[in-house]
């Protein structure tokens, strides 16, 4: 479980609205550093009642394999045990988090996913030190302990 989500929020156009961030394109973040800049800037969020979103399931996209996507990954390093998590790792899909002191002989500030993460920690020290906590509420202790959520840290 981690504390990053990318929700879904709708609004009406503004232009005092905080911009997107270019950098994050494709897959990841995006939507969360957004919504991370509006509760810094004070906005206010509200739940539609009677409204709900469904994610239906599908095949993984190309964005995503990309993002997910390890350069040399050397599937004995995964010292993967069952049957299903040597499928997985054979498939490039498995917690990498979980192995990654596992696997060597990777750059992970070089992945996709790697680069994205370190987008995020230059995005987030951005934020901090240029837009002013006008949050209406203080963030859950939780929040600020995920880092090794990350690829890169």
């Amino acid at each position: 479980k981690s504390n990053r989500w990318e929700p879904y929020l709708a609004f009406r156009y503004c232009s005092d609205l905080p911009p997107f961030q270019e950098a994050f394109t494709g897959y990841g973040k995006n939507k969360m550093t957004w919504a991370m800049h509006l509760r810094r800037s004070g906005y206010d969020f509200a739940q539609v009642g009677g409204a709900f979103v469904c994610h239906y399931p599908h095949f993984r996209s190309k964005a995503k394999l990309s993002w997910d996507y390890i350069p040399n990954l050397n599937v004995s390093d995964v010292l993967a045990v069952s049957v299903e998590a040597r499928k997985a790792a054979k498939q490039n899909r498995f917690n990498v988090m979980e192995k990654k002191d596992m696997i060597r002989d990777v750059d992970w500030s070089q992945t996709k996913r790697g680069k994205g993460d370190l987008l995020y920690l230059d995005y987030r020290k951005w934020l901090y030190d240029t837009v002013p906590d006008e949050a209406r509420l203080k963030m859950c202790d939780e929040t600020y302990t995920d880092d090794n959520k990350l690829w890169v840290n």
